[in-house]
This record gives structure tokens, sequence and C-alpha cells, in this order.
């Protein structure tokens, strides 16, 4: 959809203007023309953008969710003498409060930027700007936030156990976040694709266009 628009943006600047407002045999401008007969494509667009925000969401959310909850469960508690965390000094400790505080605000930022899209009007002229870039920042967040959790659960083992078995426990852990991270790379780098590809297909030279009878 948003192709399609950056070559109807791109045709009717290579136009006359008073080609513009010309209406056709059933009385439709251009825009109309082009609005009636991408009615399909637009709700199809709404539909795959509101399909990835929902798995997207379930994710960000679950992540927000933890990450909420850690500051209430830190590895090895309080101290009762002073309320303070008894790892305070851990320096592996700093970097698990760090990231997990990163991931919750990155997750959180997704979930936010998630719901501004579900709010949208889905106008045609959002599949342009609007809709990709909110959804590609949504999904980078999200992605950023998957990875600093995992490191956060990393680095928490490592304050609570110093031996090889944390290790291997970290490593297995790990992969249920990889497939999650990339999934949701996949889905970033479509998005991606979707935006900024379509450029190369578009000059910064036009020529103006004359029609002796215009037609559309």
């Amino acid at each position: 959809m948003r192709h399609e628009l950056l070559w109807f943006k791109e045709v009717s600047l290579m136009v006359p203007p008073q080609s513009k407002e010309m209406k056709n045999a059933q009385g439709l401008t251009p825009l109309e023309l082009f609005t009636n007969n991408h009615k399909a494509l637009a709700l199809e667009g709404e539909a795959m953008i509101k399909g990835t925000i929902g798995q997207s969401m379930v994710a960000a959310t679950l992540i927000s969710t933890i990450g909420f909850s850690v500051v209430f469960t830190i590895p090895g508690g309080y101290n009762q003498n002073d309320g303070f965390p008894i790892f305070l000094e851990n320096k592996a400790f700093m970097i698990f409060v760090i990231l997990d505080a990163i991931s919750f605000l990155l997750s959180s930022y997704s979930i936010l930027t998630f719901l501004t899209i579900m709010v949208s009007s889905y106008g045609q002229n959002d599949f342009v700007e609007s809709l990709p870039q909110k959804l590609l920042i949504g999904q980078t967040t999200l992605l950023l936030s998957i990875f600093t959790a995992m490191i956060a659960f990393s680095a928490s083992f490592f304050v609570l156990y110093h031996n090889s078995l944390s290790i291997i426990i970290v490593l297995l852990a790990t992969i249920p976040a990889m497939l999650l991270s990339k999934q949701q790379y996949h889905i970033a780098e479509k998005v991606y694709r979707v935006i900024y590809k379509p450029w190369h297909h578009f000059h910064p030279k036009r020529h103006m266009l004359h029609y002796q009878n215009p037609m559309f």
C-alpha cells in the first residue's frame, strides 16, 4: 500500500496541476479513483499491521511485567538493618539493575507505540509515513528490550551462583529469548525494507508530463 501511494505521489508531481482535478467518465478525480481501487489493499494492510501488533504486544507486555516485578524481588533480597539490597556493592548486581530498568522502559515504550498504532484511523496517507515508522520504532524497542532482559537475567544468575552450572543454565535460558529475538528481528527488517527500499525507484529529477487528452 505504501509503495502504491509513493508511486501515486511521484506521478502527481510530474503531471500538470490542472490534471490532478480533472474527472474521468465516472466523474472521479485521480485521487478518488486511486482510493476506490485500493480499498481492498488498505484493508489488507490494516489487518496485517493489527496482526503484527497483536503478537508483539504479548511479548512486550510479558517483558514489561517481569521487569516491573523484579524491582520488588531482587536477587538476594534486602538488608534487614538498613533496607538496602544485599548485593548493592556487587558489580554484576548493578549491571542487572541497570539493564532490567532499561528493558522495562524499552518494553513500556514499545507497548505505548503499539497502542498508538491500534487507535490510529488507518487513513490512506497514514500508510506513507506514520504507520510504518511507528511500527518500526515499536519493533526496534521491543527487540532491544528482549536483549537487555536476557543480559539482565544472565547477570542475576552470576550474582547468586558462581559456578559452571550457572553458565549452563544461562545458556539454556537464552535459547527461547534468541528465538523470540529472531522472530522480532525478521518483522523489524521487513518493516524497514517497506519504509526505505521503495525510494530507489524514485529519482530527484522529475520531468513534467504533458498529455493532449489526460486519461486515468
